[in-house]
């Protein structure tokens, strides 16, 4: 027998039994996820996932390497069937997939050789197989020849390659475009691995070696072809309950909350994973347990300001294996992006990773996180269910449990049609908060008035976020957002002064929340999860009711000239509508980057006149308020566009007066020199200084008397490290701060 299964094939019952006995253990026994002194004890014999072989000599083949979608097929499905045994294939490209084989050949004691000849790679393991079953790419025959290679022993082969296959002298097993996917579920259904479901389109070709190596039939759907309709019913009846449905798409009903609303009424769960290649590679390496760079945030070693506001990023999508195995690793946006790790980001990720990629997730923890990055759950435990609407959840969250401890995460979502803080959902969190590994839960995607809601259930927090940094959200939008932020509630007993910001990878990347981070005030907070839901449990007051000064803290002016990418002439005339017993107004107006081009405070009245514009140039303005002791928030962002300058004399050149300006530095990001430019409106005595990002002073590049005019100044950073960085310059009166990123 090649394969081995990793869950016994009991009965519900007994399943059902053997669970609730070893959640009574695990309750009355279990360390916290970052206990110090103790190693706790896991139950690895928990896992939903095929227990594969680990691999130790790996033949590496590039995608390159490979002739067309003909090779690529037939070597992914080679890979699988091999894997059944031990995995021997392993196939590079894109760039993540080199990452992880790196770190397997590193800290994994793998070996490796290259390969550049697809058919010389099935001639050395032809012996190994049985013969090859035919099938048509990108139609229901070539998801119907997948599933039949796991219980064949054979490879995937199209027609375009049939006559080199038969040279190596291999057999035709069965030609899968005669067969009809309903009649391959009804003849075969006893030999798959009814403990794991598979959706697919008949397009993706990625995937497929975990498919076979785990004996898995591939559940699927087509308009364009008859007989690919399966009796749903029959299918869902056929798969032991509480079990993963891994893929997505393949189904009649590709909408997001379609499939998970079948699965989960059929007692499955979602583990997106189609574009993962050496799936079968992966998840045969070994991991008790694996522990973040974190330390622990606890109630006695957190400090508390009086006046705080708390925010948290929260990365959407980690319940996708296909993103979690690429784009956060190999886009630069992300945990390899210049910013990572300047400021507390909380990155999603499946639960099920110790078991589906453990060396991954090691990769993670240890190669790309800083103390900066955090990890948390991805999904609504295992994988992505309906969590109020799922009929085996204690059995779920006893196997989420145990895998959270083996991973030391400590916080999941509950996604899920009821709203935080209704009957059902409060049912269901009880049973999340049952599970010593976890210590809260968050929600995502609430209506208005659940934005930034705060429950607590038998003593654990479960937080709905405030903000979303989501689709269709520009600069202006993101300066807006942190606005909002700014004007929220500063005392920690209110749950006002929580927000948690579902930051939305699919749209956004790491320079567009480090955007917010710069646009927040100083008394605003930015943590990890850890931290900010321990803020919650050791100050939130649930019957806190905040003192009103009877002006609305969100109130501000409204911006009227210019409008909305309107385009103006130079000097800029701009106005906006008077604000009820306002003293004076403060104007700003940013440059295409973001960077202050000038702050002028303490208007009287509604309108202003700039000079000082390029022509042709993109800016964004805004204005605020002041009334009594009281600053309005900022209005909305709106940007303009000036039109060609006249051409000035040379005379008004001449007699231009300078004003003070901080300019920029050139070249940003640097390596490892860069210049500063600044202005000098008078003769005065001038500081800049350079800082790290914890506000350590790591230069002092001038300290003396300048004269009226332009002035550079040259910073070397021979003897820092990569990072972000802030520099400084005081003129008399004048301050300003700008930021540069050094890149070695």
């Amino acid at each position: 027998m090649k394969f081995r299964f990793c869950r016994t094939t009991c009965s519900i019952l007994i399943l059902s039994f053997a669970c609730t006995l070893h959640f009574l253990l695990v309750t009355a026994s279990a360390q916290n996820v970052f206990a110090q002194g103790e190693t706790p004890e896991f139950d690895t014999s928990l896992s939903y996932y095929p227990d594969l072989a680990a691999p130790d000599h790996l033949y590496v083949i590039d995608r390159k390497d490979m002739d067309g979608l003909d090779e690529y097929i037939m070597i992914i499905t080679l890979q699988g069937n091999l894997a059944q045994v031990k995995p021997r294939i392993y196939i590079t490209h894109p760039k993540s997939t080199f990452i992880w084989l790196d770190y397997l050949k590193e800290n994994y004691g793998i070996t490796t050789e290259e390969r550049t000849d697809a058919m010389a790679l099935l001639d050395q393991f032809k012996d190994e197989i049985d013969g090859y079953i035919l099938a048509d790419w990108n139609t229901p025959s070539f998801n119907t020849a997948t599933s039949m290679a796991g219980i064949r022993n054979g490879i995937v082969v199209t027609p375009g390659l049939e006559n080199k296959v038969k040279d190596l002298g291999l057999e035709m097993i069965l030609d899968a475009r005669e067969m009809e996917p309903v009649a391959v579920f009804d003849d075969f259904k006893d030999e798959f691995n009814n403990e794991l479901l598979f959706t697919a389109d008949k397009f993706i070709i990625e995937m497929r070696d975990y498919v076979i190596a785990a004996r898995g039939m591939i559940y699927h759907e087509d308009d364009d072809f008859e007989g690919s309709y399966f009796d749903e019913d029959a299918v869902y009846d056929w798969v032991q309950k509480d079990s993963p449905q891994i893929g997505w798409g393949g189904v009649a009903k590709p909408a997001e909350f379609d499939l998970i609303n079948d699965a989960t009424r059929t007692g499955l769960f979602v583990n997106p994973a189609n574009w993962v290649k050496n799936l079968s590679v992966l998840g045969g390496i070994k991991k008790t347990s694996l522990k973040q760079n974190q330390e622990e945030a606890t109630i006695e070693t957190i400090e508390t300001p009086e006046e705080a506001h708390y925010v948290t990023f929260l990365s959407s999508d980690g319940d996708n294996y296909s993103f979690v195995l690429k784009g956060l690793v190999d886009e630069g946006k992300f945990l390899d992006s210049p910013l990572a790790g300047t400021f507390p980001m909380n990155w999603t990720i499946p639960a099920t990773m110790i078991d589906m990629a453990p060396s991954a997730l090691d990769a993670l923890y240890n190669q790309f996180a800083s103390e900066n990055d955090f990890f948390v759950v991805g999904g609504t435990g295992a994988g992505y269910m309906h969590p109020t609407n799922y009929p085996y959840l204690e059995e779920h969250l006893t196997y989420t449990n145990e895998y959270m401890g083996r991973s030391n995460l400590s916080y999941v979502g509950i996604l899920d049609p009821n709203e935080i803080g209704t009957p059902e959902f409060i049912e269901a969190a009880s049973v999340y908060a049952a599970q010593p590994h976890i210590k809260g839960g968050y929600y995502v995607y609430p209506s208005e008035e659940n934005l930034g809601r705060i429950i607590f259930v038998d003593d654990k927090p479960f937080v709905a976020n405030r903000e979303t940094l989501g689709f269709s959200m520009k600069k202006a939008d993101i300066i807006d957002m942190a606005e909002r932020i700014n004007k929220h509630a500063k005392n920690p007993e209110d749950t006002g002064a929580y927000t948690l910001i579902n930051f939305g990878i699919l749209t956004h990347d790491l320079e567009d929340a480090k955007l917010l981070v710069d646009f927040l005030e100083p008394h605003v907070k930015v943590v990890n999860m850890d931290e900010f839901f321990q803020q919650i449990n050791k100050n939130v007051d649930l019957d806190f009711e905040a003192e009103n000064d009877g002006i609305d803290p969100y109130a501000s002016p409204r911006v009227h000239i210019p409008r909305n990418n309107q385009q103006i002439a130079i000097p800029a005339e701009f106005s906006w509508l008077n604000f009820t017993d306002a003293d004076h107004y403060d104007l700003i107006i940013y440059s295409d980057d973001f960077e202050v081009f000038k702050n002028i405070n303490g208007i009287e009245g509604t309108s202003y006149t700039v000079d000082g514009l390029s022509g042709s140039t993109r800016y964004y303005w805004r204005v605020r308020a002041t009334v009594g002791d009281h600053v309005t928030s900022w209005s909305d962002t709106r940007s303009f566009t000036t039109l060609e300058e006249n051409t000035a004399s040379s005379s008004d050149e001449i007699n231009k007066p300078y004003e003070f300006a901080l300019k920029g530095n050139y070249p940003n990001p640097f390596n490892p020199t860069t210049q500063i430019e600044f202005t000098i409106a008078e003769t005065s005595n001038v500081t800049l200084e350079v800082f790290n990002i914890q506000g350590q002073r790591v230069a002092t590049l001038l300290d003396e008397n300048k004269s009226a005019g332009v002035h550079t100044a040259s910073f070397d950073a021979s003897a820092l490290s990569t990072g972000l960085y802030l520099y400084r310059l005081k003129a008399g009166s004048y301050t300003d701060v700008r930021k540069m990123i050094l890149i070695k």
